[in-house]
Order: C-alpha cells, then sequence, then structure tokens
C-alpha cells in the first residue's frame, strides 16, 4: 500500500498530500476490517492493537512526514517509510530501528538515544506496534 503510491508524489501540493494520506488511511481502516472478520489481529491483541483507531492516525503521520520530508527523492522517501513501519514493529527482543535516521534529533528514540551515547528505552511504551505479517506483505 505505501509504496504503490509513491512514484504519484513528485511536486504534490499540501493538499494533494493530505488526500493520498487520508486515502491510505482508509485503506488502512477498511484493511483491519477485512482481517478482523478472518479473525486476525494486525497489532496485537490488547496494548497496540492496530485496530484503535489512534494506531491507525498514528502510523498515517508517519507515513505524511516520511513523504513531505523527502518529496523530490523518490529513493528516500520509500527508505523513511519502510523505517517507520520497521521502527513500529520493534521490541526489546528484536530492534529494528536499522533503519530510522541516526542523529541527535531523530524522530525515533532507540536511534536518539544511541547518537547521545546512551542506553535506549524500553520497547514496553511503544503503542503502535505491527505484526511481522503486516510488514512481510507492505516492506
Amino acid at each position: 500500500m505505501c509504496i504503490r503510491f509513491s512514484r504519484t508524489f513528485a511536486g504534490k501540493s499540501e493538499n494533494q498530500i493530505r488526500d493520498i494520506v487520508d486515502r491510505t488511511h482508509l485503506g488502512l481502516r477498511n484493511k483491519v476490517k477485512e482481517w478482523r472478520g478472518k479473525g486476525v489481529t494486525i497489532g496485537g491483541r490488547n496494548r497496540g492493537k492496530l485496530e484503535r483507531k489512534h494506531y491507525i492516525k498514528k502510523l498515517t503521520n508517519f507515513y505524511r512526514k516520511a513523504i513531505k520530508d523527502d518529496v523530490p527523492d523518490m529513493k528516500m522517501m520509500k527508505i523513511a517509510i519502510h523505517a517507520s513501519l520497521s521502527h513500529s514493529s520493534s521490541t526489546d527482543k528484536a530492534p529494528k530501528h536499522n533503519k530510522c535516521p541516526t542523529s541527535l534529533t531523530s524522530w525515533c528514540f532507540y536511534q536518539r538515544a544511541l547518537a547521545n551515547n546512551k542506553k535506549p528505552k524500553s520497547h514496553s511504551s511503544m503503542m503502535t506496534k505491527l505484526s511481522e505479517q503486516v510488514l512481510e506483505k507492505y516492506c
């Protein structure tokens, strides 16, 4: 879903980007409903369950940021989208922050901590987690 639209972003205005992100948000909500009907939970059973609108909104905000920050460069946009999806499926046992930006001002708490020579905090506070099933399909 995320990569399919990437070719259409070059030179788009804020309103056009918002429309594309809104379609993605709607598509994700519809996919959650479809999979729920099949008895599959996308983001876990309790905390971080993707069926809650707040978590879908958070993922689409990651998506919007990736598009806006990297609009002229399709390769960087694709990397940023994959980074946000991997970040959202990371755990303490299997951190997946290798695609996240590495700097003191990174949006990724893990990479920001490493850049400050500190130990990254636990992933237990991460509310939006994607299952491996979702990542395999879209990354």
